[in-house]
């Protein structure tokens, strides 16, 4: 819409003053590090992801069993095609705190699905049965069919000695962070 365009050419406009009065105040090193770190998060939004592997990175699915796995995967999956076919943003499909609860509980009927944390109501008046026939399905798939289960993340007092790990920044030197 106009509305849409206006709001993008502003925030582009207010960008461009951010990066004058920011860069310089940046050494040519951690510019390098600013440069080299947008790149990578533009390759990333590029890149093409498994929408069945996209469960992976579902928050608390290391909560899960293999069986709700299963529909965790399938929810995931489902929610991923669904955004790339509508052109909108995840969470406008299903959003991302509905994830777990409802391959938790495995809500059978539209008023348990109507229930679960965060989803909107949009959600279960659009796509509330086939959501049902896709959760029940994905709950009854045999158990060779299950996925891996997924590991429980690193506790947050871990995360310095791990970023000390880390690579090595541009030009040899250790990124800040």
């Amino acid at each position: 819409s106009e509305t849409q365009i206006s709001y993008a050419a502003e925030d582009a406009v207010h960008l461009a003053e951010v990066y004058t009065r920011l860069r310089p105040k940046l050494s040519d090193d951690k510019y390098a590090w600013v440069l080299e770190d947008g790149a990578e998060l533009v390759a990333n939004l590029r890149r093409e992801v498994d929408p069945y592997e996209v469960y992976r990175d579902a928050k608390l699915a290391w909560k899960l069993s293999r069986a709700q796995l299963a529909v965790l995967r399938e929810l995931c999956a489902w929610r991923e095609q669904q955004a790339r076919a509508r052109d909108l943003p995840r969470n406008r499909i299903i959003r991302e705190h509905s994830l777990w609860p409802l391959a938790k509980s495995q809500p059978d009927n539209l008023a348990a699905l109507g229930k679960i944390e965060d989803i909107h109501p949009r959600t279960v008046r659009q796509d509330g049965e086939f959501l049902l026939g896709l959760i029940k399905r994905a709950g009854s798939v045999s158990m060779d069919q299950w996925p891996p289960a997924v590991a429980e993340p690193f506790p947050i007092d871990a995360a310095p000695p791990v970023k000390q790990l880390a690579p090595p920044g541009p030009a040899g030197a250790r990124r800040p962070w």
